[in-house]
């Protein structure tokens, strides 16, 4: 361990010892705490404002409502023997205080499930190291360290502290009521784009996806989905028809142009029902694109401040508003992420080459980390012939917050890989619940929370963030489909099958609709449909044999699913490879096999849902499968009704 962080982590549990001994007199301030320190006034505020950008009497206020928040959660006494109770002198001024830490008053604690900011592990996030020299990154450092041995002062804190400073230097988080009204839903149509540079469409994606990931911070909008408007691209139709076809309140078209000195002209026009054709309100933007950040930040900004979303400008501009990125490096960033979101693996190959053709350019350019992160996770998920690629999507995100705090995309990726690998339930919670917060128009992380209730028994919250995640994406099959089969589980046979033929409708041969289709029928003892549609997946993606196999040998045909089996045996070693032979294993009702293969590295993302999908169904009451189940340190199920959301 850094000596320098030692005696940091020291000094904070020395005064954590002295708070917790005297924060309930309300005499007790800055002056008294440097005496029983040992140290100056002004060398206690130098030192704190070193370790983590507060102030010696924030530092205690910060503690005493801690305190305050943790005796109204359990409820045990008035809103106003509380103030007394953690050294307030008066009830109105602790209620002012609390309201300003925390965004909600002290009567409602007990109303508010509690938001975790979150913890990445292993990272030195230090003033001495990081790039960006961020109060977020210095003070997730220390929190790796002193949670490990800070018993006095509560890590809860510590986070809520950080989730308040956040709120003070995020660009257009604006988390005040009296900041934000009913929240509206915009799109952005396809940019039109013109260069001689780099390819248009090219372009045209990575400035569009831009724009989307910045809209998504101004808390008063939802924001849909590219795939959403793509099918726009160089339509006929009215902006009325268009926001009438998608329900949305506002909707953004634009142009770009990349020129040849390496600038960037952004012109953008908002409307909104009844506006004139030409537009409610136009932007023009005109910078070099080492200054993109800021370009799409500023655009941002603009529109959520004409649409009545954002209702007073953002005080000032932190680090990610100005930070500048290297021309070459933004190039191959979206040049990058372009190909990652084609449907082949060799295009997807290519977008994994020109990410690192992006750190050739620039080695410390955090949203290129980002990218990779994302990509390695959804290669983990996939059914291709890869390795365990968790490991690099982990040290891809690390190093994209370590560069950058406020790479909300990178902290999706940590929360996929939590849940599908690490299995750090806890962690993944935090997380989850931390990016909705900062940005609820986040599909993909609504999609993976779906899957994560899902797996903890909670109903109601995997229905609700499926749902979401359509909204956000409602032209996404793989979405429609999956949210298919998730009705299908709950026993909502109708409303999967719509599913799955919207999910058709989008994309003909999409094999997880048949897959789907085939679980339906399944759950419904229709063998022969249930046959066909798991024989139409294996037909359409020889890699998805695992059902075929397995229902197969439940319907008699047991030689069929072991001759299956050696066909898998073939295949190059990968997590698809060990996830599919155990399906087939527990089609045969083999235990012991489909456990080993359950256990074999490299392990799928699925494996902890072999605990619940019915696929297992046959060995789940084995002990050898229950000690599995065990291993997985599941949170305790959260059972609730879903029926209101089915009415």
């Amino acid at each position: 361990m850094d000596p320098l962080m030692s005696m940091n982590e020291a000094f904070i549990v020395r005064l954590n010892g002295i708070l917790e001994k005297n924060y309930k007199n309300e005499k007790f301030g800055v002056k008294e705490l440097a005496s029983e320190a040992g140290i100056s006034r002004s060398n206690l505020h130098r030192k704190l404002h070193q370790i983590n950008g507060l102030s010696a009497s924030e530092f205690i206020m910060a503690f005493r409502l801690q305190k305050a928040y943790v005796l109204l959660k359990n409820e045990v006494s008035t809103v106003s023997e509380i103030a007394y109770a953690v050294g307030f002198k008066s009830p109105s001024y602790f209620s002012k205080c609390f309201q300003n830490q925390y965004h909600f008053s002290p009567g409602n604690v007990k109303n508010r499930a509690e938001v975790q900011a979150p913890l990445i592990p292993n990272i030195d996030l230090s003033k001495e190291t990081s790039k960006n020299k961020s109060f977020f990154g210095n003070f997730l450092h220390l929190n790796n360290l002193a949670r490990q041995n800070l018993k006095v002062y509560s890590f809860t804190v510590v986070i809520i502290v950080l989730l308040i400073a956040l709120g003070v230097i995020t660009t257009l988080n604006l988390r005040s009521g009296n900041d934000l009204q009913t929240t509206k839903s915009i799109a952005i149509l396809p940019i039109e784009a013109t260069s001689k540079l780099i390819n248009e469409e090219i372009l045209s994606e990575g400035m569009h996806q831009g724009l989307i990931s910045s809209l998504g911070k101004i808390k008063g909008f939802n924001v849909l989905s590219r795939n959403t408007t793509l099918k726009y691209k160089d339509s006929q139709k009215s902006k009325d028809h268009i926001i009438r076809e998608l329900g949305i309140d506002f909707l953004v078209a634009g142009k770009v142009n990349y020129s040849d000195k390496d600038s960037v002209f952004l012109d953008l026009t908002l409307h909104k029902m009844g506006s004139p054709e030409s537009g409610l309100l136009k932007f023009t933007f005109n910078n070099s694109v080492e200054n993109i950040i800021s370009i799409q930040n500023e655009a941002t900004k603009n529109i959520g401040l004409s649409s009545g979303v954002l209702l007073k400008p953002q005080k000032g501009l932190d680090q990610e508003n100005t930070r500048k990125i290297d021309k070459l490096a933004y190039k191959n960033y979206i040049r990058g992420m372009y190909y990652l979101h084609k449907s082949t693996q060799e295009e997807f190959d290519k977008g994994i080459q020109y990410l690192y053709k992006a750190l050739d350019a620039d080695p410390a350019e955090p949203l290129v980390y980002a990218g990779l992160a994302y990509g390695y996770v959804i290669l983990g998920h996939s059914s291709s012939e890869n390795r365990d690629v968790f490991g690099m999507a982990k040290f891809a995100a690390r190093k994209a917050i370590e560069l950058d705090s406020t790479q909300l995309e990178a902290y999706a990726a940590m929360a996929s890989i939590n849940i599908y690998h690490d299995r750090k339930w806890k962690e993944a919670e935090e997380l989850f619940d931390y990016l909705l917060m900062r940005n609820p128009s986040m599909a993909n992380v609504h999609y993976d929370k779906a899957w994560y209730c899902m797996l903890i028994g909670d109903k109601v919250n995997a229905i609700k963030h499926h749902e979401l995640a359509e909204k956000l994406d409602p032209f996404n099959s793989k979405y429609i489909a999956w949210s298919g089969w998730l009705y299908a589980y709950y026993g909502h046979y109708d409303k999967a099958m719509e599913k799955v033929e919207t999910a058709l409708q989008i994309s003909p041969n999409n094999p997880v609709a048949y897959f789907t289709k085939g679980f339906i029928h399944q759950l419904k003892n229709d063998t022969a449909r249930a046959m066909q549609a798991y024989a139409k997946v294996y037909e359409l993606n020889p890699r998805m044999i695992g059902m075929y196999g397995a229902f197969s040998a439940k319907n008699g045909e047991i030689r069929k699913t072991y001759e299956l089996i050696e066909e898998v045996k073939t295949w190059p070693k990968s997590p698809w490879k060990n996830w599919t032979l155990a399906v087939l294993y527990a089609g045969l009702n083999d235990t012991k096999e489909a456990v080993r293969m359950l256990n074999t590295e490299p392990k799928h993302a699925f494996v902890a849902w072999a605990a619940v999908v019915p696929a297992f169904d046959g060995i789940k009451h084995q002990d050898e499968f229950k000690s599995f189940v065990s291993s997985l340190n599941l949170p305790v199920r959260k059972e609730k009704t879903v029926g209101t959301l089915l009415k």
